[in-house]
C-alpha cells in the first residue's frame, strides 16, 4: 500500500468479522472497542479527517475519520485489501533468550518479515517460559511491531519445544541456515539463494553462550548450513536480526 503521507496503523482484533457486506458497500465503519477508541483518540491524538490504517492480520483498510468521540469512532473506508504473507515462507527457530533480548528479537522477526516463529529451548537457555501469560505479552509486542513497520501479516508464534523437536517439525524446509562465527561467509550462500528460488526457509541462531556441541551436531545432521555474518562475534539478537533481514531482502 502506497501512501502520500504518514498514516498510523492500528490493530483491531477481529476486524474482518466486523466488515459486513453493508460496511464494505457503504464504505462506512464504526469502532466502539474501548481500547481501540482510547488508542486512536487519546494516545495517537487523531482527529476528524485524519487518515489511518486498520488491520487484523487478515485485511488492512485505509480509512479517514469522519466522526470521533469518547465512545465511538466512525471512519470512511478508502480502500480494503487482503493481507498477503511475504514469500518465500521463512520460519525462525528462536531460542529462549533473556527477556529483553527475546522481546527485541520478536519485534525484529515481525518487522523483517518472518512468517512463523518457533520458540525453542536449548541446553544453555538461562530462563524458563511462563506459558500463556508470556505468550500474551509476546503477542502484544508483535502487534506493536506490526503497527510500526506496517508489516500487516503478523507471524504465527508457537510455544517452546526442544531443538530436536523443532528440527523434526521443519525437516522438509528447502533452505536451512544457522548463524555461526565459523561458518561460510553469508555472501557465498546468497547467490545460491537467489537462483534456488526456494519456497520455504528456516533460520536460527544460538542463544547466549551459543548452542552446545551436541546441538551443533544435531543441526549439521539436519542439513543446516552454518553461515558467518560478520568478521566479529555478535550478540544473539543481532545475529538473528541480520540473518533474517539479509535473507528476506534477497529472496
Amino acid at each position: 500500500m502506497t501512501h502520500s503521507k504518514h498514516a498510523f496503523a492500528v490493530y483491531v482484533a477481529g476486524l474482518s468479522a466486523h466488515l459486513s457486506s453493508h460496511a464494505i458497500k457503504s464504505k462506512q465503519l464504526s469502532l466502539s472497542e474501548s481500547e481501540v477508541v482510547h488508542r486512536i483518540r487519546s494516545v495517537l491524538r487523531l482527529v476528524q479527517d485524519d487518515e489511518l490504517i486498520l488491520f487484523d492480520g487478515k485485511q488492512h483498510l485505509a480509512c479517514a475519520i469522519t466522526d470521533i468521540n469518547k465512545k465511538t469512532i466512525s471512519v470512511q473506508i478508502l480502500s480494503c485489501k487482503a493481507t498477503i504473507s511475504l514469500q518465500p515462507s521463512i520460519t525462525f527457530l528462536l531460542p529462549l533468550l533473556k527477556r529483553e533480548a527475546l522481546e527485541r528479537m520478536i519485534y525484529a522477526c515481525v518487522e523483517l518479515g518472518a512468517n512463523t516463529i518457533q520458540l525453542i529451548s536449548t541446553e544453555k537457555s538461562q530462563r524458563s517460559w511462563r506459558s500463556e501469560k508470556e505468550l500474551q505479552r509476546m503477542h502484544a509486542i508483535m502487534i506493536a511491531a506490526a503497527e510500526q513497520s506496517k508489516q500487516f501479516a503478523i507471524p504465527v508464534m508457537h510455544q517452546p519445544c526442544s531443538l530436536e523437536e523443532a528440527l523434526q517439525l521443519h525437516a522438509d524446509k528447502e533452505v536451512k541456515l544457522v548463524a555461526d562465527p565459523v561458518g561460510l561467509p553469508l555472501y557465498e550462500i546468497l547467490t545460491t539463494l537467489t537462483h534456488q528460488k526456494a519456497k520455504s526457509i528456516v533460520l536460527t541462531m544460538g542463544p547466549e553462550g551459543d548452542f552446545s556441541d551436541t546441538e551443533k551436531e544435531q543441526l549439521r545432521s539436519a542439513s543446516y548450513q552454518a553461515v558467518r555474518l560478520t568478521p566479529t562475534v555478535l550478540r544473539s539478537q543481532q545475529a538473528g536480526a541480520i540473518l533474517l533481514g539479509v535473507v528476506r531482502s534477497i529472496v
